[in-house]
């Protein structure tokens, strides 16, 4: 199940998504670009839209994506919660460019 967790208006009108996806039974960190006038995804964030980033920090890689903020310089920060083993938790902080690469 995909869930949504914050966004945030980028200065072009682009709107930037985040929450959890599962990715082969894993969650991780979800996040996605919507075209400024709102009609579908921004393929020029990572090639489809979208982008996922997994920790792989053992158990089973609950990662979980809860906030983001916007850099002036486009690139964008997203937190939250990383399954480290078993019922352990820590927080996850990642930072990706403007294209949706991880930086």
């Amino acid at each position: 199940i995909d869930t949504a967790a914050a966004l945030a208006v980028q200065p072009d009108g682009g709107i930037v998504v985040v929450g959890t996806t599962d990715v082969g039974g894993s969650p991780g960190f979800a996040v996605a670009r919507v075209r400024a006038d709102g009609v579908g995804l921004d393929t020029t964030f990572s090639g489809d839209g979208r982008a996922v980033v997994q920790f792989d920090l053992g158990g089973g890689n609950a990662d979980r994506a809860a906030a983001v903020a916007l850099q002036a310089d486009g690139k964008i920060v997203v937190a939250g919660s990383v399954q480290v083993g078993g019922a352990d938790f820590d927080f996850g902080v990642v930072r990706l460019t403007a294209a949706g690469d991880a930086d």
